[in-house]
């Protein structure tokens, strides 16, 4: 039996760690120590029952902050995902990890937030009335790759193994236990008691650890036989009223959620499973938190040492491996959102373009996506969609091709898309060229616009095949008036009003190119 703790207490070695009947004793109280009370004070709003965080413990809990908005518990179930309750709200919001509100060991601001559309706000903690929905997500600005996650309960197999009624389980709450302390984390030990529909009631009867005050979105978490520890349920709130008094609590079902929270991120929180619900684990099935809920190593080595799991097994055969060495798919869709996307345009000179790199991965997620403009690379894009939009080019022609890099350093490629701004693409097939004959060796791989190559050779005005002196040359548009990069060598001087920021010099680089592109243009 694993036994909480105290914050003086730590639990004995000797003790097992979550057998394979997945029990967890009640929190048990050093009564020897005076200055820890047997029950907590009527001002308590931390957990009731429950054990003080200490070091990594439940490293992925983390304390949800926002301007103007309550502040919440929150869990990580995926690099980029924090599930949180919906009556938190969905401003702008901080991810505090560690154990102190006021002590921050780890901050990750939230992108974009989103709660449940079947929400309401006057049921979330009233059983008569409760839906079961009061829950939120935040999509992260940048994925928390250095903690193992622990992941969501996925799918009719690992719901029947493990969330049986009576099933030993955790919750963790971000609670201060008295007024005026600090915010710390709280977590116990407690009982399923039953799953109806989107619902879960957890506890009940005397002395039984409940939720307080500032604990609501919180997880709930139940441990699998390999060790691995998963979230199940949002808390929402208590069955009956006063909080902190050893009622039953209610928590949103996280499981019904995930392809809704799937759906509207673009993120994949169930990577043991296909889209349509079938076990087809990858490299990121595996390499959960795991191990006893004290975490190894410290904060300022980011948990270094937290115990992970190994390659899951527990609905179907385990993945291969949990090394990712397959890059993500990558595509373009110019514009967005296109049944067949081209992968040839003409723009007239000014349109503005809307260009999306599709980056889908099976390993351990895309960190990063982006464009590059005739070999130039442009800002990236760190969360979905990766979208540059009112993109405006010069005149030229303009070969676009995205990319997409995974967690694990993987680099995904597009097909090229070609872009013709002012000039008319050439045919696709036989002699593009201004000769008589069937060959094409004036060609370029876009076409012959101007009566020269357009990629390499002789481009400008004049009849010398021979010239190497490229002076009216556009380069790789194959225009006059279009953008040299043999001549500038840094940027496509195409301009993004959703450009990520760069620093002064590149902006003003990019300020004097998209110049120079005007006044070649007017000669």
């Amino acid at each position: 039996m694993l036994q909480a703790r105290t914050p003086r207490l730590r639990a004995v070695a000797g003790l097992s760690l979550f057998a394979s009947s997945l029990s967890l004793a009640s929190p048990q109280l050093a009564s020897a120590d005076a200055s820890l009370p047997l029950a907590p004070p009527a001002d308590a709003i931390g957990i009731n029952q429950g054990t003080d965080a200490i070091g990594c413990d439940w490293p992925t809990v983390v304390a949800v902050a926002g301007k103007d908005e309550p502040g919440c518990t929150g869990a990580l179930i995926h690099p980029y995902i924090v599930t949180y309750a919906g009556h938190c709200g969905t401003g702008e919001k901080s991810m505090i990890f560690g154990n102190s509100f006021d002590f921050p060991q780890k901050l990750v601001k939230s992108a974009r937030c989103q709660r449940h559309p079947d929400y309401d706000p006057n049921t979330f903690n009233n059983f008569d009335g409760f839906n079961g929905y009061n829950v939120a997500y935040c999509v992260l600005e940048e994925p928390v790759l250095d903690l193992p996650i622990t992941p969501p309960v996925s799918g009719l197999c690992e719901a029947g193994k493990f969330l049986e009624p009576g099933a030993d389980v955790a919750i963790v709450g971000y609670g201060p236990k008295y007024f005026g302390d600090d915010y710390g984390k709280n977590w116990a030990a407690t009982t399923l008691d039953s799953v109806e529909g989107p619902i879960v009631r957890l506890g009940g009867g005397n002395d039984s650890p409940s939720l307080c005050l500032l604990d609501p979105g919180g997880p709930a978490f139940v441990r699998y036989g390999d060790g691995s520890w998963h979230s199940f349920g949002v808390a929402s709130g208590p069955s009956e009223f006063p909080w902190c008094s050893g009622q039953a609590d209610y928590y949103s079902y996280l499981p019904p959620l995930l392809p809704w929270i799937e759906e509207t991120s673009d993120f994949d929180v169930t990577p043991c499973y296909s889209d349509e619900g079938a076990w087809e684990p990858g490299p990121a099935c595996g390499g959960f938190a795991s191990g006893n809920p004290d975490g190894s190593g410290g904060w300022a080595a980011s948990c270094e040492g937290h115990a992970r799991s190994g390659r899951s097994s527990v609905c179907g055969e385990p993945a291969d491996t949990l090394e990712d060495t397959t890059p993500p798919e990558v595509s373009l869709s110019v514009p967005p959102n296109e049944p067949e996307p081209a992968l040839e345009i003409e723009l007239d000179p000014g349109d503005t373009l809307d260009i999306l790199v599709n980056a889908v991965d099976d390993g351990w997620a895309v960190t990063r996506a982006w464009i590059e403009i005739n070999g130039m690379e442009q800002s990236p894009r760190d969360i979905p969609a990766y979208l540059y939009n009112d993109v405006t080019l010069p005149e030229g022609v303009f070969t676009l091709v995205g990319f997409a890099e995974d967690a694990a350093g993987n680099v995904g490629e597009s097909e090229p898309v070609l872009v013709y701004v002012g000039v008319e693409a050439p045919a696709t097939t036989g002699d593009d060229d201004d000769d008589d004959d069937d060959d094409d060796d004036d060609d370029s791989s876009t076409g012959d616009v101007d009566g020269g190559d357009a990629s390499t050779g002789d481009a400008d005005d004049d009849d010398d095949d021979d010239d190497d002196n490229d002076d009216d040359d556009a380069g790789t548009d194959g225009t006059d008036g279009g953008l040299d990069l043999d001549d500038e060598l840094a940027g496509c001087g195409c301009r993004s009003r959703e450009r990520a920021p760069v620093d002064d010099a590149a902006s003003l680089l990019l300020l004097l190119l998209a110049a120079r592109v005007r006044r070649r243009a007017a000669r």
